[in-house]
């Protein structure tokens, strides 16, 4: 259990101007800027989704369109989760096996993160499954 403590928090909601910020820098002059971005935004998932959809009727230039494009392409296509979620869905999915108070109190935590983040969802719908079931001790 200490170990799924130090590794797992809640989702915190991420700040509506950072995202703005990455699109902007999606336009930059500088490879490397553009590139952390876009990479920035990969990351942010299901987070960056509604934003870049909207920076798309805005118009972009060419090359931010495709970054654009290509990035909603990656978030929308159904890819297996990264590995970095998937080793989180799996803690998540081992918490609920293990089914202890203690276990069930770190998936309380976790399911009180951002409403629209899978983690919280994920953590939420365990504890559900879970029910009025007594805790294994």
């Amino acid at each position: 259990m200490p170990l799924f403590r130090e590794h797992l928090k809640p989702v915190q909601a991420v700040d509506a101007k950072r995202i703005e910020q990455l699109i902007t820098d999606l336009d930059s002059n500088e490879f490397s800027v553009r590139e952390k971005a876009t990479a920035d935004l990969e990351e942010l998932g299901e987070w960056a989704r509604p934003a870049l959809r909207k920076a798309l009727e805005g118009e972009p230039a060419l090359d931010t369109k495709k970054r654009i494009e290509k990035l909603l392409e990656k978030l929308t296509a159904g890819q297996a989760p990264s590995g970095k979620m998937l080793r989180t869905l799996r803690a998540v999915e081992a918490l609920e096996r293990i089914d202890t108070d203690e276990a069930r109190q770190l998936l309380q935590t976790l399911a009180k993160g951002a409403a629209e983040a899978r983690l919280t969802r994920d953590a939420k719908e365990a504890l559900d499954r879970l029910g009025k079931k007594p805790a294994m001790r």
